[in-house]
């Protein structure tokens, strides 16, 4: 994860890396730049946006209840609400 994001986000207990750039944070094969987080709730996606939005330069490219996709500081970024995935997260 590109440290500029990882700085801005780790205040925070309520996210989850997922996906493929999750895997990458292991077992690095390639570089990438793309960020997905998933989150327990809406409440959840609404602080981890607000804290983006604080720290960075942030253009909202999508948004919908349970989804946002963004740029962060350039840095493409997906929030998703995904609750069922939240009582299997260790670590973040």
């Amino acid at each position: 994860m590109p440290r500029d994001l990882a700085t801005v986000v780790e205040p925070l207990s309520t996210w989850f890396v997922i996906g493929g750039q999750a895997m990458r944070c292991f077992c690095p094969y390639r570089p990438s730049r793309d960020v997905d987080f998933g989150v327990n709730d809406a409440r959840s996606l609404d602080q981890l946006l607000d804290q983006l939005q604080r720290n960075g330069r942030v253009e909202v490219l999508e948004r919908g209840a349970d989804t946002v996709h963004l740029l962060f500081n350039g840095i493409k970024v997906s929030l998703f609400v995904l609750e069922t995935l939240q009582p299997f997260v260790q670590d973040r």
